[in-house]
């Protein structure tokens, strides 16, 4: 909002929040009805770190990939156990180019997932490592303390608010960053509902967006028609 009142676009811009968010709130209590993969896996809630990495700045060097690894495999011996769902592309490439690595037994790599039972993994788990741009805010959301394997990131919120810390790809900036976001919540989960409402919305976006459309010339012809008709897709949606 503050990038588009300084281009002069203040006046014709709405402030909805995320319909990520949204999202994440309607299929949460989903996942907790539906998700097996934690009884699958036998984990404890808050005991066990979810890691992804699959970014062609962590994959297509082979040696930062093994490096990456390595830091998977040392945490995972020296932390809580790390479940790795591994991407497609990750494992072929650990696959043609790190055939001798071996992963921790404490590092537990698993096949992806699907939305629910991923929604159900970062629910539960202590913390978050990812170089995924969707899953640093999904854990904002839940509540899960994320560390970021990137040096930037496109959600700064998450970091102004102590919810994500940068660290790369640096082993030493990576264990650094996850004993500060252990300590910080010991509990391995975080309530970032102020923050949340601050910067991304109330879960209501969806809504205000049809709001603020119906607002614009003409938006009013069929209004009650319209709305209806996409709240019973939405409804069907999340029934089936």
């Amino acid at each position: 909002m503050n990038n588009l009142q300084s281009e002069g676009q203040g006046e014709r811009s709405v402030f909805t929040g995320d319909v990520m968010l949204d999202a994440i709130l309607c299929f949460r209590d989903l996942a907790k009805q539906r998700a097996t993969v934690l009884s699958r896996l036998e984990l404890p809630s808050r005991r066990y770190i979810i890691a992804t990495i699959h970014r062609a700045e962590n994959t297509d060097d082979s040696r930062q990939l093994r490096r990456l690894l390595d830091t998977l495999n040392e945490i995972a011996s020296q932390e809580l156990p790390v479940v790795f769902p591994i991407h497609p592309r990750t494992s072929r490439l650990i696959k043609d180019h790190l055939s001798d690595w071996q992963p921790h037994q404490r590092l537990r790599l698993i096949e992806p997932v699907g939305y629910l039972d991923m929604i159900a993994l970062v629910d539960n788990a202590a913390v978050a490592l990812t170089d995924s741009g969707g899953l640093q805010k999904e854990a904002f959301f839940l509540g899960c303390p994320c560390v970021t394997l990137r040096e930037e990131t496109e959600w700064e919120e998450t970091l102004a608010h102590g919810a994500n810390r940068l660290a790369g790809s640096d082993p030493v900036r990576i264990q650094r960053a996850l004993y500060e976001v252990r300590q910080r919540f010991s509990n391995g989960k975080a309530d970032f509902s102020v923050a949340i409402r601050t910067s991304f919305g109330d879960g209501n976006a969806a809504e205000k967006i049809c709001q603020a459309l119906m607002k614009i010339p003409g938006g009013e012809k069929n209004k009650n028609s319209r709305a209806h008709g996409t709240s019973m897709k939405l409804s069907q949606l999340v029934n089936e």
